[in-house]
């Protein structure tokens, strides 16, 4: 019976990839290609990482996350610990008339407007350098945050010209749990 007992809680032989095969604690910084993280009540697959390098040397991450449905956008700046979320919207419905402004080059940092019954003033802006495991490309971005410092929204302009607007929001870290890698 005890032999029973030894083979049921014998330690693992350590492995060429111990140090991954033992680690049992992940964090939002550890992500990459291929984990799966509980967010929302769902669990997400890790579909992309990107690296942003911003024109002040500041480095942050955005996780493209998939549930089998939804698309969503997890960002992470280790240098403040901030995470958020965001998702992918229409220009014109968030702002209409923005996607003209940023095309003709026009200052909408002193520009406010309503988005789903929140007012949105401007928060910050900057260009970045952005690399994933496909392609490597320069996109200039402005984000507005909520009175209420809880939801943000992303214009970004692309180097080809295109415009991207995201809406999101501020999160916790404990929003985002039972962070896996994927066992091939």
């Amino acid at each position: 019976m005890i032999s029973f007992f030894k083979r049921l809680f014998k330690a693992a032989k350590p492995t060429e990839n111990s140090a991954t095969d033992t680690q049992v604690d992940f964090a939002i910084g550890d992500l990459k290609k291929g984990f799966i993280l509980d967010y929302d009540l769902h669990s997400w697959e890790v579909k992309e990482v990107a690296v942003y390098t911003w024109d002040n040397g500041v480095k942050e991450f955005e996780y493209h996350i998939f549930d089998g449905k939804q698309n969503l956008f997890l960002g992470y700046a280790p240098t403040d610990n901030k995470v958020n979320i965001f998702w992918e919207a229409a220009a014109d419905i968030v702002w209409p008339g923005v996607r003209q402004k940023l095309r003709e080059g026009k200052d909408i940092t002193r520009d406010e407007f309503d988005y789903e019954g929140k007012k949105y003033h401007f928060s910050g802006e900057g260009t970045a350098m952005i690399s994933n495991s496909i392609e490597k490309f320069e996109m200039q971005n402005w984000l507005f945050e909520s009175e209420d410092e809880k939801n943000i929204i992303s214009f970004n302009k692309y180097e080809d010209q295109t415009i991207g607007v995201y809406v999101g929001m501020w999160i916790n870290f404990h929003a985002i749990s039972n962070i896996l890698p994927r066992k091939s």
